[in-house]
């Protein structure tokens, strides 16, 4: 079990990256006006550090799926497994979308491709999707976690 909860904090460790990433992209002005996406480098540097969290989360996901490696002897381990699955696939779901979001963004800032407010909000409709998704799988895993 102890590797099952190693590969837990690991995945809580990317969630606490991405959302610092979320913070900073989202950064509201004491007004309450439009957020402020900051410099192009900002959007660029954001893709980036999702991708790579991203894939990192990948990684943990691929152990996870060995189950040869896991082999939870109860049946809370196995439905911790598969609940951690679950909230790491809705995670990454949220990372990508988010890399999405600032990758057009980059592109917009550098007269590469525009991002329309149509597109905007339906990316930011979609994002905000992913997020609720897996807030409510967070909070069963955690649920679970605590009977571990």
């Amino acid at each position: 079990m102890a590797h099952l909860v190693t590969l837990a904090h690991r995945v809580s460790r990317v969630h606490s990256r991405y959302a610092k990433i979320h913070a900073a992209a989202f950064a509201f002005s004491l007004r309450g006006r439009a957020a402020r996406w900051g410099k192009t480098a900002s959007h660029c540097r954001h893709e980036q550090d999702l991708s790579a969290l991203k894939a990192e989360l990948s990684e943990v996901m691929a152990l996870i799926d060995g189950a040869e490696v896991l082999e939870p002897s109860t049946t809370l381990g196995r439905e911790f497994t598969v609940a951690l699955r679950e909230y790491a696939v809705a995670l990454s779901d949220a990372l990508a979308r988010l890399g999405r979001i600032c990758a057009r963004l980059c592109r917009d800032d550098t007269g590469a491709e525009r991002y329309g407010e149509v597109e905007a909000r339906d990316d930011r409709v979609a994002y905000d999707d992913s997020i609720q998704r897996y807030r409510r799988l967070g909070h069963r895993l955690n649920t679970l976690f605590a009977r571990l």
